[in-house]
């Protein structure tokens, strides 16, 4: 199985570095591994979902839920 850095996989999905060593560490990249202070991703991995919402108020005053892409 092939490996990539933090900084690769940044790159790859169009995150921080940062971001990808906090998927990382709350275990929402599958397969990745700490060796030695160093994360390391597989290189088929899925980009980890974005769990961030947000909120709308709509014409009728209705609250809908959105997400970011």
């Amino acid at each position: 199985m092939e490996y990539i850095s933090t900084k690769e996989a940044a790159e790859k999905w169009s995150l921080t570095p940062r971001m990808v060593v906090y998927h990382c560490v709350n275990g929402r990249i599958k397969g990745a591994q700490k060796i030695a202070n160093v994360w390391i991703i597989p290189k088929d991995a899925a980009r980890p979902e974005d769990r961030r919402k947000a909120y709308r108020i709509g014409k009728g005053g209705g609250v809908y839920q959105t997400f970011h892409p």
